[in-house]
């Protein structure tokens, strides 16, 4: 499963301000990531390295933009 290689590779994209929030949907097998990306290409290529996409456990199932009306989500 490699959890620890996971773990890493998702506070790496959280440290350089990629991820802004990222955890599981209670219930589920899913996850919610909210992301800083300018596209769906760059939603792919930022996640395609982590270890768990590499080796199938995890699959990107969906890519929306979103448009913050309230808040922020400044860099």
């Amino acid at each position: 499963m490699d959890w620890a290689a996971h773990a890493a590779f998702m506070d790496g994209l959280f440290e350089q301000r990629f991820a802004a929030f990222a955890g599981p949907l209670e219930g589920t097998r899913e996850a919610l990531l909210i992301l800083r990306a300018s596209s769906t290409s760059e939603v792919e290529e930022r996640l395609a390295p982590d270890p768990w996409t590499t080796n199938g456990l995890l699959v990107t199932k969906q890519i929306t933009p979103w448009q913050i009306r309230l808040g922020t989500l400044e860099h």
